[in-house]
């Protein structure tokens, strides 16, 4: 389930902007962010969790024949992660920028199914061209579908391990600012109110209603 707060963007949007914001988001996501450094400041990679909720986990392993009896087996998990998904074509959804400047994500790697608490969590791993210069500033970052026919909750962000030149801290998302936009760019569009559906055209607010991960390894 989604935490509260993302719950809360949702009600909040509809109610400022009619039946029309129930259009978007269809599905919800719990993310969580692992920050991969050198060891001395530069962030040279980003791990990404995406914990889908039980009645997804469940729709994502029974079209696909698993969880008959009850169980998923580990060969299932792997065939999941590793040749199920087309991840050539599944959307990152991460954005990077330090110093005001986009930075470029590599594809999505060594990607992992994991079951726990009958939930599926899909994790991948994001890559950097080359490790960043702590010293152009801090990193920011930020989990979320441009067309929020995705929404997600980032329920954590840390280092993936031991580097005491870095600091990781959470900015959360204005919500009443992300409502607002959100109803003038539906007003702009002139999108249909209780009529709207997935595959009607929606602006691309997903990024008024992200978190965002601010990683500073300042020497």
């Amino acid at each position: 389930m989604p935490r509260l707060i993302r719950i809360s963007s949702v009600a909040m949007a509809a109610a400022l902007c009619g039946a029309a914001a129930f259009a978007h988001p269809h599905a919800y996501v719990d993310a969580a962010l692992a920050l991969v450094t050198d060891g001395a400041g530069r962030l040279v990679a980003v791990q990404v969790d995406w914990a889908y909720g039980g009645a997804d986990s469940r729709e994502i392993l029974g079209s696909r024949g698993y969880l008959e009896d009850g169980v998923v087996t580990p060969e299932e998990l792997e065939a999941l992660a590793t040749r199920e998904i087309d991840w050539a074509v599944v959307p990152g959804d991460l954005a990077a920028e330090q110093a005001g400047r986009a930075l470029e994500l590599g594809p999505i790697a060594e990607p992992v199914a994991l079951w726990e608490n009958e939930r599926i969590t899909l994790r991948h791993v994001r890559r950097l061209a080359a490790p960043l210069d702590p010293a152009a500033g801090p990193v920011l970052l930020k989990v979320y579908d441009p067309g929020f026919y995705t929404a997600y909750s980032l329920d954590g962000a840390e280092l993936a391990g031991p580097d005491e030149a870095c600091a990781v801290s959470l900015e959360p998302a204005d919500l009443d600012e992300a409502g607002r936009r959100l109803g003038e760019a539906l007003e702009a569009m002139g999108l249909p109110t209780a009529e709207a559906g997935p595959e009607d055209p929606f602006p691309e607010v997903g990024e008024y209603f992200a978190d965002t991960v601010k990683l500073d390894c300042r020497p």
